[in-house]
């Protein structure tokens, strides 16, 4: 398939759970809310609990006595009126801005140095922002003034920051190939619904939690901030070799598969493909490319062959202007 790749940032990495879960619909409720086991570390061992897979399509904040599930006990700033679904992405994206996190070249903010995260809840119409400190929520209440009545803001209180999650990330990503096989680890998030760092595991046993204990001391990084999952690794064609999904060649090309940008030498997703004004695309996360930038070219599986071609960047608008989305 001789195609254009369009790459399009939809929203923010930011607002990856929120783009996941936008598809939830009320009959797929009981699924979503079925409870699911974690492992955190809690006065010097790892306990294991348990919670809905989505917690925020879960909860029921008006059940909430005096909200004392949340951090600030306060109701949400605005209503209880579910927004206009733009309205709702159009705060999340004024909230980005302020931030000012652009997670692939490493610039935070310095603005709100608290800020741990924020995911929404389109169904509820509720966006949910980790912080640490009052002042800094103050400036967040402040920014989003416009939208009160409008859209409703659930402050919730970091432990970290979103600064600190990713460095901890890249600090996991570095482990030698080796104790990554050992640990079973399938996945590493910073992760912004828990405000934690959020590592998958294939098997979570007592010694592969003590490994990774040791692990993270070498590392520097503190326990109580790791969450941990059972995850399997994603797999194609039931294949049990996890390795071979970065060697298939794969066509017709299908969402989900890894693709491969020549002159950066970086790795990402494939997302869906179609037509557009009777020409072919394929869409990917704008991080894949360079922001404002186009014309590199994209292979599938690997660089190693002609025969791999699939096609080339041809939108990549800048991180901080308009996104398009062709739906």
């Amino acid at each position: 398939m001789q195609g254009k790749l369009l790459s399009i940032l939809l929203l923010s990495l930011l607002f990856l759970s929120s783009i996941t879960s936008a598809n939830i619909i009320e009959n797929s409720k009981d699924k979503i809310c079925q409870p699911v086991n974690y492992w955190v570390f809690e006065d010097g061992r790892w306990v294991q609990k348990s919670e809905p897979r989505v917690w925020w399509y879960c909860q029921e904040p008006r059940k909430a006595g005096g909200f004392e599930g949340f951090a600030f006990k306060e109701m949400p700033y605005g209503l209880f009126k579910k927004p206009d679904s733009r309205i709702l992405h159009q705060a999340a994206r004024d909230l980005m801005n302020l931030v000012g996190i652009d997670e692939l070249h490493g610039k935070f903010s310095t603005s709100l140095p608290s800020y741990g995260g924020m995911f929404i809840n389109e169904e509820k119409g509720l966006i949910f922002v980790y912080i640490k400190s009052e002042e800094d929520k103050e400036k967040l209440k402040k920014a989003l003034r416009k939208y009160k009545g409008k859209v409703n803001i659930v402050f919730l209180k970091g432990k970290y920051s979103f600064k600190q999650l990713v460095k901890w990330k890249k600090q996991v990503e570095k482990l030698d190939i080796e104790t990554v096989k050992k640990l079973g680890i399938t996945m590493i998030d910073a992760d912004e619904a828990h405000n934690t760092l959020t590592i998958g595991l294939k098997e979570v046993t007592s010694e592969k939690l003590k490994l990774l204990e040791n692990e993270l001391e070498k590392l520097g990084i503190p326990k109580e901030s790791v969450r941990i999952e059972q995850r399997e690794y994603i797999m194609l064609h039931n294949d049990r070799d996890h390795t071979r999904i970065n060697k298939d060649y794969i066509r017709p090309l299908i969402g989900g598969i890894q693709i491969t940008n020549k002159e950066l030498g970086g790795i990402g997703t494939l997302g869906y493909v179609g037509y557009y004004g009777g020409e072919k695309y394929a869409i990917t996360v704008g991080h894949f490319g360079i922001y404002g930038t186009s014309g590199q070219h994209v292979y599938q599986p690997d660089t190693n062959n002609k025969a791999y071609y699939i096609g080339r960047i041809t939108h990549n608008p800048f991180f901080r202007k308009k996104r398009i989305c062709f739906l």
